[in-house]
């Protein structure tokens, strides 16, 4: 199997900026690793609360099984390319998406302060070595 090659990430790919002509909004993208944008597009939205006072809610979820499904035709993807699994890095994709969530959010300052008390969370989780996915989808 071959590494994950870095290719040009979008970013900041995520649902809402996926629409019926295309994916819009490139002004976060970067050269990263093959995978941080499929891993990261199913957990953005975890980013935002589902319920408060604030600037931006959550408009909806995914479910355990559709990101079983996602993941396991991305999977699948890599395989035939001979590449590593994205999965296999999600805590990373993950924990670098939650620190790219936390910062520049000057704009919105109560959803700035949930997700850093979120990051502080996740932060330790993964310094421990522990699954993200799981506290990523909890509020």
């Amino acid at each position: 199997m071959k590494l994950l090659p870095y290719v040009l990430t979008h970013g900041d790919f995520n649902p809402y900026n996926i629409l019926e002509g295309g994916v819009i909004d490139f002004g976060s993208a970067f050269h990263g690793p093959a995978g941080y944008d499929i891993v990261t597009n199913m957990y953005h939205l975890y980013h935002f609360p589902k319920e408060g006072s604030y600037e931006m809610k959550r408009c909806f979820d995914f479910s355990e099984r559709q990101r079983k499904i996602y993941f396991e035709e991305m999977n699948a993807i890599y395989r035939k390319a001979d590449l590593l699994k994205p999965t296999d890095f999600i805590n990373d994709f993950i924990f670098c998406r939650t620190v790219w969530a936390t910062v520049r959010m000057e704009q919105t300052p109560k959803i700035q302060k949930w997700r850093y008390n979120r990051f502080k969370k996740i932060l330790s989780t993964y310094l421990e070595d522990g699954s993200l996915t799981e506290i990523i989808t909890t509020d």
